[in-house]
């Protein structure tokens, strides 16, 4: 998912206590976020604006149910930087009721688009959730 036209299927959790933005073009705050997007430059990406969030918010997307079996490769870039000294980012795979943490990263890795990448095995029915929150 690119992003340039919708969040592609991805949902918010309902326990969300904040919302990611689609947007284009540099974040509102000046010294924080992309100035564009990873992919071609003049696209959409994801963010969260960090500075309205209280230690404990937390935002999570979630896929759309995936059927398939076997090895999946999670590819996705991200860009943690300014407000970012106090946010995390994980990803989860859920199965079931099975929940498991498969990457992680906290804290401002400077103005620079990072890629991320987690190699998924699946027997059966998954959902992969990308979670945001400030830490405490």
């Amino acid at each position: 998912c690119t992003f340039d036209s919708d969040f592609c299927d991805w949902v918010l959790a309902d326990y969300s206590s904040i919302e990611w933005i689609r947007h284009k073009g540099p974040t509102p705050t000046q010294n924080t976020g992309p100035s564009s997007d990873h992919t071609t430059g003049d696209g959409y990406y994801i963010y969260l604006q960090g500075r309205d969030a209280l230690p404990g918010f937390v935002a999570e997307l979630v896929s759309p149910v995936c059927s398939s079996e076997g090895p999946h490769c999670f590819r996705f870039w991200y860009h943690m930087y300014g407000e970012a000294t106090t946010m995390a980012l994980r990803v989860y795979v859920v199965t079931g009721k099975d929940r498991v943490l498969v990457w992680s990263s906290v804290g401002n890795h400077g103005d620079t688009w990072n890629l991320g990448e987690v190699t998924l095995q699946s027997t059966g029915d998954f959902q992969v959730r990308a979670e945001a929150l400030t830490v405490i």
